[in-house]
Parts: C-alpha cells; structure tokens; sequence
C-alpha cells in the first residue's frame, strides 16, 4: 500500500511538460495588442484577435513559443522581426523538443509576406542577440526593396536553426545568409529543407544562401537559384572557414553575372555533394562551373561529389 501511495504522490507533484503558447499574427494585427489577447494554447485555438507579425515575435518570450501568421499579404514593416534593433524579446529554444516556431498555421494556405529585406534577423555584436533552436516554416516571402536598401531575406546567426517548406523570392541580395562584418559569425547547424528560392540577387551579387562561417550545414529537396554562385560556403574572418556542408537531392540553377556562373563554391573541408542537378548558367555566362573547390584561392578542401 505504501509504494502505491508514494507512486501516486511521485506522479501528482512530477514536474508536467508545458504546452507551447501560440502568438498569432494577422496581416491588419495590431503592433500594440496585448500578448494575452492573442495567444492560445492549440492550433485549434484561435483567439479571434491578431498582432503584427513583429508584435506577435516580441511576445513570444519563453523557450517553445510559436507564431502562427495567418493567410493573407502581408505588406507592413510592422510585419517584421529583427532581434537587434527592436526589442528583442523573442527566446531561443533550449533544444529539438524546446524550439521556437514561426510559421504560417497549419493546414491553412501559406501567408504571402512582401517586405523590404531583412524580413527575420538574429544577429548582432553580441550572442544575447543571435537565436538558438528556431524553425521558420510554411511561408511564402518577397523581397520588396528598391535602391541600396536592401539586404539578406532571413540573415540568420545562431545554432540549430531549421528553414524549411517556404518560397522565397526577389532578394535584393541574398536569400539567406549567416555573415555580419563587423561580428564574427557563431552559426552551426542549419538546415535548410523544402525551399523553392527564385531571382536572388537583384543588386548584381546574390545567393540563395552565403554561408560564411557556418558550420554543419545541411541543404537538401530544393529547387535554388543564384547569380554568380547559388551555394557559397566561404570564411568571413581570415582561417575560419565553415566545416562540413551537405547538399543532396536538389536543383540549382545559375544566372549570370557579369560572365562569371558557379553552381556551388566552397572553401569549406568536408563539402559532401550528391544527387543534386545542376542547370547551365543562362545569359551568356563564360566562366563557371558545377561545383568549385578552394573558392578564393584557399586550396586544400576536401570535397566528395558523385551521383550529380
């Protein structure tokens, strides 16, 4: 009787998982609603009442919250989120069941988001503003700048941070990308699944991703353009060159740009390329190729490649 007591009083005063409290995020949301106004704990759940997509992430300050952003055009810069120069209340996550999401809604049509580049930022000069553990997911985005103010799409710095089930279009620069100048760069383990990435590059020099710095990289089930490389893996700061990138099982198309085309660049040791396809370069281009190793003149990589 006693170990059924003490079985039973184990269970009752365990600690019990928390759900995930969802944020949601309408395109005529407020910037100012109260968190508690638009919050739930189901998909199921929703609340009737929306902030922006900016104000929804600034409420979102424990690890395992979501945002949801419902169907719709999202046009405002209100509909954006920036850990460094707004306040930067969205959490990482502590691990792969802890994450943070950021997502259109589940079963719903995918939110059409046209903003100025960057639309989701993690970066900064210190870690207390890059993100951890995050998935960015069911979006379609296009970049809407115009003159020199543009950037990267998601310019992401952190670790464990998953892209995935997303179209991205129109980046002025880059469609993603882990660099800052002025920082030196603490990424690791991205993912990036799923992605359908058009006309990167519109200011004359852009990737679907640049990947400087980063380590562990895993690009797979996608269809990805770029102009002058699709994929480059390079250092930022001198001898810090990013370490064990895999690409597999997708489609990369190069564009032109001033005569120079590569598939995918690298200065990384441990580069794995398979089952990808690689489309020629369109406009003319004269110099590229598939894939190149020691990319800037930093020889000595290590590549393996078959089945392309």
């Amino acid at each position: 009787m006693m170990i059924y007591l003490l079985a039973w009083l184990i269970a009752l005063f365990s600690v019990q998982p928390v759900l995930a409290t969802i944020y949601w995020a309408e395109s005529a949301g407020s910037n100012s609603i109260a968190c508690t106004s638009i919050d739930s704990t189901s998909p199921d759940d929703d609340p009737g009442v929306y902030g922006t997509i900016g104000r929804a992430a600034n409420c979102a300050t424990q690890p395992g919250d979501r945002v949801y952003i419902l169907p719709g055009t999202y046009t405002s810069s209100n509909h954006k989120i920036d850990t460094e120069t707004t306040t930067p209340n969205f959490a990482s996550g502590t691990s792969e069941s802890v994450r943070m999401i950021i997502s259109g809604v589940p079963g719903m049509a995918r939110p059409q988001i046209n903003v100025t580049s960057p639309f989701i930022q993690f970066r900064g000069n210190a870690t207390a503003n890059t993100r951890n553990w995050v998935t960015i997911e069911n979006l379609n985005v296009t970049d809407t700048s115009v003159g020199s103010g543009g950037s990267c799409i998601f310019q992401v710095i952190g670790n464990h941070i998953r892209i995935q089930h997303a179209n991205i279009a129109d980046a002025w620069s880059e469609a993603i990308c882990t660099h800052r100048a002025d920082v030196v760069p603490v990424t690791s383990d991205l993912h990036l699944n799923d992605l359908h990435v058009t006309n990167p590059g519109r200011d004359g020099l852009g990737y679907s991703l640049y990947g400087s710095g980063t380590d562990d990289v895993l690009v797979e089930n996608s269809y990805l353009e770029g102009l002058q490389q699709v994929l480059q893996f390079t250092s930022s700061v001198p001898g810090q060159f990013p370490k064990r990138p895999v690409i597999r099982n997708n489609y990369l198309k190069g564009l032109n740009h001033n005569g120079l085309c590569n598939g995918i660049a690298s200065e990384s040791p441990g580069t794995l390329v398979y089952n990808n396809i690689f489309e020629g370069c369109t406009g003319g281009a004269t110099n590229g190729a598939a894939i190149v190793i020691g990319y800037n003149g930093n020889q000595g990589q290590s590549l393996e490649a078959y089945n392309n």
